[in-house]
Formats: structure tokens, sequence, C-alpha cells
């Protein structure tokens, strides 16, 4: 395989191109995790929090309420 006289410059532009996409999805990964992070820490010093038996039996009442109204139509 011959190299020599081989302009090398379209490669390094798709390696640094594709680095630079790495870099940016990175970025982005970061920024996700840093916001969700964020909301489990507001989340967890907003106040007390209600039991997970509350929050079935809350669910349960609010799915008979929404299936009572769709056989009342």
């Amino acid at each position: 395989m011959k190299t020599e006289g081989t302009d090398r410059r379209p490669y390094r532009r798709t390696v640094s191109d594709s680095l630079g996409l790495l870099k940016e999805q990175d970025a982005m990964r970061q920024a996700r995790l840093d916001a969700l992070r964020a909301e489990i820490e507001h989340g967890a010093t907003s106040g007390p929090g209600i039991s997970g038996d509350q929050v079935f039996a809350n669910a349960r009442k609010r799915i008979a309420g929404i299936a009572a109204g769709a056989t009342n139509s």
C-alpha cells in the first residue's frame, strides 16, 4: 500500500471533526446529568415526603376517577 505523497489533510479533518462531536456530546450529557442532579437535590431538600403507600393510594383514586368519568361519557 503506497502512502508516500498521500494527502492526509482529509483524514486529519475527519478525526478532528469526530473529536469535536464527541466533546459536544460529552458536554450535553454532562449538562443533562447536572440538571438531573439538581432536580434530585431540590426534591430531597423540598420538605417532608409522603409514604409509598400514600402515593399508590392517591394514584388508585385518580385512576378510578378517570375510569368512572370514561364510563359515564
